[in-house]
């Protein structure tokens, strides 16, 4: 396997302290152009990102702004067209790369790597996206929206029949919140872009009637001159053989062994590692603290968890890295007295949770609830409760419930836990990952004797500054 920078350093690192490269990459990737207000570490972060280092580690708490870095730098990236790999210790970390500018590859089990890559083309030029206008056309959002509420067909047969009337009706209709100056603008363009809408219509019934070998042409062609993001596991590498890729992004970087982290180098001309510094030692926080300063970049301000909130958990699981609260880039809602902003409700029995937990979500009505579990039979069994009950009226609207391994990405407003006995043997790191995804409180329901033994991180979050609700009684 090819010896690449990255592979270079992280091996002269793994040796030897404060290491770095005279070296550097040739990608000359530009600034980025986003609009998002990073602060002053994340910027710090964002350049590294996009810099001809080798490699850029940007460690951070939860809640730091990690991922969305990346996916900035990401656009930029890809905008330049360059190959991205991006691999994951935790299939569910990929998901917050669902949604990139370019959809991406994402590899699936036990199906070959070109099997992949050609069902990526057979989905996407089934029903291809064809947004380019001319040059000289400032881009219009509006225009576009409006293309995609008809088809182009309709619209074309509209168009050519000079139904007039019937098109300024149906702008009003879709769009009438728009000024009717802003409409007639709108239906302008849509004389003017007759020409361009045929064309679209025509490269578009083409994509969509390629033959079998015409997708696997493409897919080969494809693969030679990868541009597509992919997204892979860490046990997924073996499928894509030698390839190397521009810019790799390693996600979950504190969960993985030294030697995955190097096989991964391996692929990579630039690689962009992600990870927390936890206080159990881990390889990422080795080779983190080996790296050159230029090289790295820790993100010690929290941007997600109300500062109460915040205060006690970062707190109780990261009690050696520092943490510099910001003042909230959003307002919070105001919490109602009945709930804490961060509690345990001490419930011994299993069969009594589920009975405890609607009682709560309950009494606090006109609220943005989320559910938690740890396990997916639990998952499974509120789904159907919650059925009965918001067909009963009970609740005013239907609650987001999830287990570990279908939670996605983003941070809930009250997020409810749900410890059944499955929570007693939950790692650390899934324990760590739940408890910082909420944003304004945290409710906790089950035996607190089960999972406060010495052995749980949750330990230290018992003897900090959480609420125990003891002896709930139905």
């Amino acid at each position: 396997m090819t010896l690449t920078l990255p592979a270079t350093l992280i091996k002269t690192a793994l040796s030897q302290p404060l290491t770095t490269l005279a070296e550097r990459v040739d990608l000359d990737l530009p600034n980025t152009r986003t609009t998002f207000p990073f602060r002053g570490q994340q910027q710090e972060a964002l350049n590294l990102a996009l810099s001809n280092s080798p490699i850029a580690a940007i460690a951070g708490i939860p809640g730091s702004g990690k991922t969305q870095v990346i996916l900035a730098a990401m656009e930029t990236v890809i905008d330049q067209q360059k190959s991205i790999l991006v691999v994951a210790g935790k299939k569910r970390s990929l998901k917050a790369y669902a949604n990139l500018p370019l959809p991406p590859l994402e590899i699936i089990d036990d199906i070959d790597y070109q099997d992949c890559v050609y069902r990526w083309v057979k989905q996407h030029l089934s029903n291809p996206k064809l947004t380019f206008c001319p040059s000289y056309w400032l881009p219009d959002p509006l225009f576009e929206k409006l293309i995609d509420i008809l088809s182009r067909r309709q619209w074309l047969q509209y168009l050519q029949s000079d139904q007039q009337e019937e098109i300024t009706a149906l702008v009003a209709q879709e769009l009438p919140d728009v000024h009717p100056a802003r409409r007639q603008l709108l239906i302008y363009r849509l004389y003017k872009a007759y020409s361009l809408l045929v064309q679209r219509e025509q490269i578009r019934q083409n994509y969509t009637h390629l033959s079998t070998h015409a997708l696997q042409d493409i897919t080969d062609g494809l693969i030679a001159t990868m541009t597509i993001p992919v997204l892979c596991v860490s046990q997924q590498l073996a499928s894509l053989g030698h390839q190397v890729f521009d810019w790799v992004v390693v996600e979950d970087a504190h969960i993985l062994k030294p030697e995955i982290i190097l096989d991964i180098a391996h692929r990579a001309k630039k690689l962009v590692l992600l990870g927390e510094l936890e206080y159990e030692q881990s390889s990422f926080s080795d080779l983190f603290s080996r790296l050159w300063p230029g090289d790295r970049v820790l993100l010690t301000e929290n941007h997600r968890l109300h500062p109460d909130l915040a205060y006690s958990i970062f707190s109780s699981f990261y009690p050696s890295v520092p943490v510099h609260y910001t003042p909230p880039t959003r307002s919070y809602d105001f919490l109602p007295k009945e709930l804490p902003r961060l509690a345990w409700y001490d419930v011994v029995s299993d069969k009594k949770l589920t009975q405890v937990l609607w009682k709560y979500i309950q009494s606090i009505p006109n609220r943005n609830h989320s559910i938690l579990t740890f396990s997916s039979k639990l998952a499974n069994q509120l789904r159907l409760e919650q059925k009965q009950i918001f067909m009963n009226h009970a609740v005013e609207s239907e609650i987001e419930i999830y287990d570990i391994d279908n939670w996605y990405g983003n941070a809930h407003p009250i997020l409810w836990i749900v410890c059944d006995s499955t929570a007693a043997n939950i790692s650390s790191t899934d324990i760590r990952w739940a408890f910082t995804r909420a944003t304004e409180s945290i409710g906790m329901i089950g035996d607190k004797t089960r999972c406060n033994h010495k052995q749980s991180v949750l330990n230290s979050l018992f003897r900090s500054s959480l609420t125990v609700i003891r002896n709930i009684d139905l």
